[in-house]
C-alpha cells in the first residue's frame, strides 16, 4: 500500500500536507505528526512485512527468526524468535571504547529482543554474533562475545560465516570465517560445547527482573531521532538536535548504569505497557513481573501507557521518574501532561527549563510510592544514576551484590533466573582485572544446596557458602573474562568435593624461547602500483622488468578495478579523467582495456623452496603474472591448500633473487568489476622484515625471540600454530 492513503485512513489527515513536520517545527500539533507517521510506518512493517513472514512460516510449521530492524521493540510480537546482531566486539572493545552507541539500538542490543521475549512468554533469543568481528578473532573473543549476550539475555547463538570457501573476494564479506580456513576449528568444539551448555541453562525457568526500564521510544521519534539509524536526528534543528541527543544519551546512561549496578531490568515500551495487569503491587505481562518502573527523561506517552502507569501507582507500585516528564501530547486523548503534571505535583514548564538547562544539582521529590529525580541538565552529566542506586537500595532489596576486592563489582554483569526448584545466576566479569569477589544472593531458605556448574567441562561442583538471614554469601574468584555459573535448589548440601583444580605450573614468558611455527611463514602483497595501459604496449616498455620506474603509476589496494578508481584522490598518472558519479563512471570507461599492477620486495637471502599463492578468483579476467620479467605459465599454478581449498600455487624459488624482486600482473579487463581484486601471497620458511623504504624483505627465519609478539619475529602475517619451548 501506499503511505499516504495508509496514513490517511489510519490518522484521519492528509500527510502531505504535514511533511514540513518531518523536519522542522510545524505548529502546536508538530509532536503529533512525528508521532502518527513513525507509528504509522512501524505498524506497516509489522503487519505487512514481519506479519507475512509469520504467516508463512505458521502455515509451514516452521518458527519465524529475524534481525530485520523494527522502528520500535514492541512491533516484533510478530517473530517466533526476536534476534539482534550486536556479538561482534573483540575481547574488551566495550570497556576500551564505550557503547558506541549500541546500547540503545534495537538491532544491536539484546536486552531489547530478550525483555520483549519475557513479556510475551517467548522461550528463544537468537544473536547473529561474530559478524564483522575480523579475522584476528579468536577463542577468547568467541567466549566473551557469548558471556556478554548471555547475560543480556540471549540463549540462542547464530555463529555467522561458516564460508565453504573464500575465494576471492568472499573473504571480505563481513569476517571471519569460523569453519577449516581458520586456526582455530580444530578447537571450536570446545567453544561450541560450552555455548550449547549456556543456552540450555539460560531458557530454564523464568527471568527474574524486579525493574522495568520504560523505553521513550515515542519521544525520540517527535524529537525526530530515527530508529533505524542508532537514534541519529535527522530533522534540521540544532537545538532540538541537541535535546534529542540529551534524551538517547540519558536512556542508554541508565541502562548501562542499571547492568554495572547488578540490577537486572527488563526494557518495556508503552505499547506492551499498555497490556500489563497489576497485582500484588507488581506489573505483570508475560512471565515478567515488576516491583519498581523507572521512567527516563521523556518529552511524551501514550494514554494508554499512562493509564497503566496510573493503576500501577495506584496498587503500591513503585514509580521512580528522572529529569523529564512529558511536555507535550501526541494523541487526541485525555491530555497526559495534565495528568502527570496533577499526580506528581510538578509544573511541565518548570521542568523543562530544569532538564534543558545547565545548572547542575540533583534532587529526589517524593508523592508516596512515586519519585522524582529531578535534574539540572542532563541525567547522565548529573551522575543521576548514583542517585537512582541509593534509591533503588533503600525501597527495593537487591536480589544479587557484589562487593571485589579491587572495586571492579560494575565489572561483574548478572543474569537471574529461576523456577520451582532453583535460582541460577550467571555472573561474567566484563573486564581485562582478575579479582575475588564476594556475590550476596537473596535466596529463600529452602535453597540450601548451592553448586558451580562449570560450562567448559559439564561436571557441578558444590561450593561454601554462609547464610546471614534471607542472603547467602559465596566468595568467587574471577580472572580476567571468566564467568561463573551459581545455581541454588531445593535438598541437603552434598558432602564438599574438591573441585579438580588443574595443576598450577609457575611459567614465566619472558626472556628468549625457541620459536617452532608449525605451517610456512606468510608475506603478503597487498599494495600495488597500477597503470592502464591503453595502447597495449606494456609489454615492449618493459614493465613486467624490475628496471621499469613505476614510480608515476598510482597506489592502489586489491579490489575491483572500479573500486579501485573511486578510492584514488586524483589521477595524475592515468591517462583519461572520469566523474565522480558511479553510473558516469561506468558509462565514462570503455571497455575492454588492459590495466598493469605492480608491487616490489626484496631479499636478502632466497629460501629454498618459495611459492607463489593466490585465490583462484584473486585476478579477474584474463591475465598473466610475470616475476622480475619471467612469465609464469598458467598451468603452472595448482592447486594447494594452504588455507583454503580454493589456493593455487606456483613454485618461483628459481625466479627470485637476492635484492630486488618485482611481481608484475597484467590483466584483460571486460567489466570494471574485474582486475586485481585480492592480495597474492608468498609461502615458505623465511622471515619478513620491514625496511626503511616501503618495500618488504625477506630474511633468514627467527628461531629464538619472545612468546606472543609475531611482528617481532618476522611474522606479522602468519596464521597458524607456534610452538614454544625454553
Amino acid at each position: 500500500p501506499l503511505l499516504p492513503q495508509i496514513f490517511r485512513d489510519r490518522n484521519g489527515y492528509d500527510l502531505l500536507d504535514c511533511l514540513p513536520g518531518l523536519i522542522t517545527a510545524f505548529g502546536p500539533n508538530t509532536a503529533r505528526i512525528r508521532y502518527n507517521y513513525f507509528q504509522t510506518l512501524s505498524e506497516l512493517i509489522r503487519d505487512h512485512y514481519h506479519g507475512a513472514c509469520e504467516d508463512w512460516c505458521n502455515a509451514h510449521r516452521v518458527q519465524y527468526a529475524s534481525i530485520v530492524p523494527v522502528l520500535r521493540n514492541a512491533h516484533q510480537t510478530r517473530i517466533h524468535v526476536p534476534g539482534t546482531s550486536g556479538g561482534r566486539e573483540k575481547i574488551g572493545a566495550l570497556e576500551i571504547k564505550g557503547s558506541n552507541g549500541q546500547t540503545s539500538a534495537y538491532r544491536w542490543n539484546p536486552k531489547f529482543a530478550a525483555s520483549l521475549a519475557h513479556q510475551t512468554k517467548l522461550k528463544r533469543v537468537f544473536n547473529a554474533s561474530h559478524q564483522g568481528t575480523g579475522w584476528s578473532m579468536t577463542l577468547q573473543d568467541m567466549k566473551w562475545i557469548a558471556d556478554r549476550l548471555g547475560s543480556q539475555g540471549c540463549n540462542l547463538f547464530t555463529l555467522y560465516g561458516f564460508a565453504y570457501t573464500l575465494d576471492g573476494l568472499r573473504k571480505h564479506d563481513t569476517p571471519p570465517s569460523q569453519f577449516h580456513q581458520n586456526p582455530y576449528w580444530k578447537h571450536f568444539r570446545l567453544f561450541s560445547d560450552y555455548a550449547g551448555r549456556l543456552s540450555y541453562i539460560l531458557c530454564q525457568g523464568r527471568h527474574v527482573a524486579d525493574i522495568a526500564l520504560l523505553d521513550p521510544v515515542t519521544s525520540l521519534w517527535t524529537h525526530l531521532s530515527h530508529p533505524d539509524l542508532g537514534w541519529d536526528y535527522v530533522g534540521s534543528d540544532p537545538d532540538e538536535e541537541k535535546r534529542a541527543t540529551r534524551l538517547v544519551g540519558d536512556w542508554a546512561y541508565l541502562m548501562d548504569s542499571l547492568s554495572r549496578m547488578q540490577r537486572d531490568y527488563d526494557c518495556l515500551d508503552p505499547e506492551v505497557l499498555r497490556e500489563a495487569k497489576v497485582s500484588g503491587g507488581r506489573l505483570r505481562v508475560g512471565t515478567a513481573a515488576y516491583e519498581a518502573l523507572v521512567i527516563p527523561p521523556i518529552a511524551n506517552l501514550e494514554p494508554a501507557a499512562f493509564e497503566s502507569i496510573r493503576q500501577f501507582h495506584n496498587a503500591g507500585g513503585k514509580v521512580i521518574c528522572l529529569g523529564l516528564l512529558p511536555v507535550e501530547d501526541i494523541q487526541e486523548e485525555p491530555s497526559v501532561v495534565e495528568a502527570f503534571s496533577r499526580m506528581t505535583d510538578m509544573e511541565p514548564g518548570r521542568m523543562t527549563r530544569d532538564y534543558r538547562g545547565h545548572e547542575l544539582g540533583v534532587h529526589v521529590i517524593q508523592r508516596g510510592n512515586l519519585y522524582f529525580i529531578r535534574t539540572g541538565g542532563s541525567v547522565e552529566t548529573n551522575r543521576g544514576a548514583r542517585v537512582l542506586g541509593d534509591l533503588l537500595n533503600r525501597i527495593l532489596p537487591k536480589r544479587v551484590t557484589v562487593e571485589t576486592d579491587k572495586q571492579y563489582s560494575a565489572s561483574v554483569l548478572c543474569h537471574h533466573r529461576e523456577d520451582a526448584h532453583e535460582e541460577i545466576f550467571f555472573l561474567t566479569n566484563s573486564s581485562h582485572v582478575a579479582f575475588d569477589s564476594r556475590i550476596g544472593l537473596r535466596l529463600p531458605g529452602k535453597l540450601r544446596t548451592i553448586e558451580r556448574w562449570d560450562l567448559e567441562s559439564g561436571r557441578r561442583y558444590p561450593i561454601t557458602y554462609t547464610r546471614e538471614g534471607g542472603q547467602v554469601n559465596v566468595d568467587l574468584p574471577f580472572q580476567r573474562f571468566e564467568s561463573h555459573l551459581i545455581v541454588a535448589s531445593e535438598g541437603d548440601p552434598p558432602k564438599k568435593v574438591a573441585e579438580e583444580v588443574p595443576e598450577q605450573l609457575p611459567l614465566t614468558l619472558g626472556g628468549s624461547w625457541k620459536i617452532d611455527p608449525e605451517e610456512d611463514n606468510c608475506l603478503r602483497m597487498d599494495r600495488f602500483r597500477m597503470q592502464v595501459d591503453l595502447k597495449n604496449n606494456g609489454i615492449e616498455q618493459g614493465w613486467d622488468k624490475p628496471g621499469y620506474s613505476d614510480r608515476r603509476w598510482s597506489f592502489v589496494e586489491p579490489k575491483p578495478f572500479v573500486e579501485q578508481l573511486r578510492g584514488l584522490p586524483s589521477l595524475p598518472s592515468l591517462p583519461f579523467d572520469f566523474p565522480t558519479d558511479d553510473l558516469a563512471l561506468r558509462s565514462h570507461i570503455k571497455v575492454p582495456l588492459v590495466c598493469w599492477f605492480r608491487t616490489t620486495f626484496t631479499c636478502e637471502t632466497v629460501p629454498a623452496k618459495l611459492a607463489l599463492v593466490m585465490d583462484r578468483s584473486a585476478i579477474l579476467g584474463n591475465y598473466q603474472v610475470y616475476l622480475n620479467g619471467f612469465r609464469q605459465a598458467s598451468n603452472a599454478f595448482r592447486p594447494t591448500f594452504r588455507y583454503d581449498h580454493a589456493n593455487v600455487t606456483c613454485a618461483v624459488g628459481r625466479r627470485v633473487f637476492k635484492g630486488k624482486n618485482v611481481l608484475a600482473v597484467r590483466v584483460e579487463i571486460d567489466d570494471l568489476a574485474q582486475g586485481l581484486v585480492d592480495p597474492l601471497f608468498l609461502f615458505g620458511r623465511f622471515a619478513v622484515k620491514r625496511g626503511r623504504n616501503a618495500y618488504l624483505r625477506l630474511t633468514s627465519p627467527v628461531d629464538q625471540g619472545p612468546v606472543n609478539r609475531l611482528d617481532e619475529l618476522g611474522m606479522p602475517f602468519y596464521a597458524g600454530t607456534v610452538a614454544y619451548a625454553s
